[in-house]
């Protein structure tokens, strides 16, 4: 059975922390070391997610909390300032 996607994100976030105290930071790789390490490792994620997701579906949980842990900032739009010669 599948479950909602706000639990399967909170799985997913006690799946990056167990890597993580085990030296492997899930969220700091690239998408293609991301992909091949879901890939080898997809029985480990099917088994904290509690069902058996495919491994785009890993990869897009890992994928939606790192872009939620980017800070998105936005600056006042405002006229350049202008130089002292």
């Amino acid at each position: 059975m599948r479950s909602s996607a706000a639990t399967s994100l909170q799985r997913m976030r006690r799946c990056q922390s167990d890597l993580a105290a085990n030296g492997i930071r899930l969220a700091g790789t690239g998408d293609r070391t991301m992909r091949l390490l879901v890939r080898r490792h997809l029985d480990y994620f099917q088994l904290m997610l509690g069902y058996d997701a495919r491994p785009r579906e890993v990869v897009a949980l890992a994928q939606r909390l790192k872009d939620m842990r980017v800070p998105r900032i936005s600056l006042p739009s405002r006229p350049p300032t202008p130089r002292a010669r």
